[in-house]
Formats: C-alpha cells, structure tokens, sequence
C-alpha cells in the first residue's frame, strides 16, 4: 500500500475518491460491513500486479530498467457523485506508451480493436494511451478481474514487442523516437547520417 493511501479510509474517514468524509451507507460503492467497494478495488488492483498502488504501475526490463516505451498502466474506478446510485460505476483500464506509434503498433498487434487509442502529452511528447472502459459495479467482480488479468497477462507480451519495434532498423540500438520510411524504423542519428550521405545525390551546388 502506498503511504499516501494511508491519508484516506480506511485508515482515515477521508474518501480516497475527493477526500471528503465517508458516508458510508449513504454511498454507492459502500459494500457494508465497513468495506468500500473503491478500497477493496485498489486492493484486488494492486495484489494482481503485485504492485504498492493501483493507479500508476510501471514496469521493468530482465535488466530491471524501467521501460520507457510503456509508460504505465493503471486502473481508475470513476463513481461520479457517491450518494447518487443512478449514475454508473465505471472502471477505466489504461496502458501508456510514450509514442503515437507504438499504440498503434500495439493495438494492431495484439488486436485491441475494443480499446480507444488516445493521443496524450504527458510532457509534452507524442504520447498515447490504450483505454478500455467497463461497467464497475461490484456485482460485475468477475468481469473486472477478468480485464485485470487480461492486461497482466499482455503486459509481458508487450514488453517483448516494444523492444522489438522499438529497435532502429539501420543501427539496430533501441530508441523510443523512430521515424517510418517505407516500413522501415529509423532513429534520428540514422536519419541524420543517411541525409547527408546522399544529399548531394538530390542537392545540386
């Protein structure tokens, strides 16, 4: 569990949804027997992956480097107004890559054609976002975790293709920022270098 998951319930009677006080019976995502749906969901999230928080998972290589190329993964459960049952309980699964290119890559791939490719700019990069929104209701559990096991299962699988497609196709070294040219990944150096080999091929003095 994360240090900062202890500032709200059940350690405190903050809500870990908008920090305000729980009210228990009164919300929707209140399972009864002082169990809140929300921190039972981080929970499951986080046991799964074996991670110490449910909403930014990262990931590293067999050389324990975090990858670059994927971002992250994370797990958000959206419960809009607590004491209104009427509105939907929803679970947001998200994979982050650092390229446009790379979501695509991957939705092709792997054949996500029921998740939406997003473009992000986390800093202000070409990033993207894989998403793929359920209903999140506690009677839909076995749902959940059958998402939740299906991207922990993919995870390793994606790992693998990113090294693969993240590779320049010239110099073979891995870069995040490559550039297609006739189905072929070059990276800036490789693309820098094959310009002014050949520029004076198409520049005349």
């Amino acid at each position: 569990m994360h240090d900062v998951h202890k500032s709200y319930f059940p350690y405190t009677e903050a809500c870990p949804q908008d920090g305000k006080s729980c009210i228990k019976e009164k919300c929707k995502v209140w399972l009864g027997e002082k169990e809140c749906w929300y921190d039972h969901f981080g929970k499951i999230v986080e046991e799964i992956f074996k991670a110490d928080r449910h909403d930014y998972i990262q990931f590293q290589d067999e050389n324990n480097h975090h990858i670059d190329g994927i971002r992250h993964v994370h797990f958000d459960l959206h419960t809009r107004e607590r004491d209104k049952p009427e509105e939907p309980i929803v679970v947001l699964a998200t994979i982050g890559f650092n390229s446009h290119r790379l979501g695509e890559k991957v939705q092709e791939k792997f054949k996500l054609t029921d998740w939406e490719l997003k473009s992000v700019a986390y800093e202000g990069g070409d990033d993207a976002d894989l998403d793929k929104a359920i209903d999140g209701s506690p009677r839909k559990k076995e749902e959940i975790l059958d998402l939740l096991h299906f991207v922990r299962d993919l995870i390793p699988e994606i790992i693998q293709f990113e090294a693969e497609t993240n590779t320049c196709t010239a110099c073979r070294n891995k870069c995040e920022t490559l550039t297609e040219y006739a189905g072929k990944a070059i990276c800036g150096g490789c693309e820098r270098k094959i310009i002014l080999e050949n520029i004076d091929r198409y520049v005349k003095k």
